[in-house]
């Protein structure tokens, strides 16, 4: 259980952040997804150029709020004890600056989805990259004639937080780390790839298949 003390000198909204980062990893460790100490999951502060993740070397089940390590988006350690593993922080800083709000506008998509315009939200967020703020995201709601009230409680709640940081935490653990991705019978593909290259990959399996019937 995470500690329920703030750290001196912590706001109460990274505390807060520290809180359910902590929960994600007890979490992780009570359902057995990939728990260990070479694995790692990470949230940008509000606000700031600054992102918690854990130490390197603690299981899972060990780690409380006030162990986790707040860096920079180059490297640096900016508080914490213990060691910024080089390999995880490269992977976590680069989907972080490809899209600092990518969390919130997915987020944000499925509370359209409950309103039934999933993929018109979808299309919208994409057509105009700029508007990816709270603010953006309910004006984009408002004008494909959401429920703006009903919108932004579900957003402003976080309804979809834990399922959206759960499908980011087990597409980091098979190594999808952006889009696109595929898998093909268990075979990771990743980025955009020739037709030939699927169709070998594909033709492959199938004779496998066909060798054991």
């Amino acid at each position: 259980m995470a500690q329920l003390h703030a750290l001196k000198g912590v706001d109460a909204a990274e505390w807060a952040l520290r809180v359910d980062l902590a929960a994600t990893f007890r979490l992780s460790a009570r359902e057995k997804w990939n728990e260990g100490i070479g694995n790692h999951n990470s949230a940008m502060i509000p606000d700031t150029e600054y992102m918690l993740i854990n130490p390197r070397g603690m299981i899972f089940h060990e780690i409380r709020a006030s162990d986790l390590l707040v860096c920079d988006l180059k490297g640096n350690v900016v508080s914490g004890k213990g060691e910024l593993r080089k390999v995880a922080h490269h992977i976590h800083s680069r989907i972080h600056l490809m899209h600092p709000q990518a969390q919130v506008a997915a987020e944000a998509s499925r509370c359209a989805e409950e309103q039934g315009k999933f993929w018109q939200y979808h299309d919208a967020l994409f057509a105009d990259q700029s508007k990816l703020d709270e603010a953006g995201l309910v004006q984009t709601a408002r004008g494909l004639g959401l429920d703006e009230k009903s919108f932004q409680s579900c957003l402003n709640a976080g309804k979809f937080k834990s399922q959206i940081e759960q499908d980011l935490q087990e597409g980091n653990k098979v190594g999808a780390a952006g889009t696109p991705a595929f898998f093909i019978d268990g075979i990771f593909v990743n980025g955009v790839r020739p037709e030939a290259e699927f169709e070998k990959i594909i033709d492959t399996e199938l004779a496998a298949v066909r060798r054991k019937l």
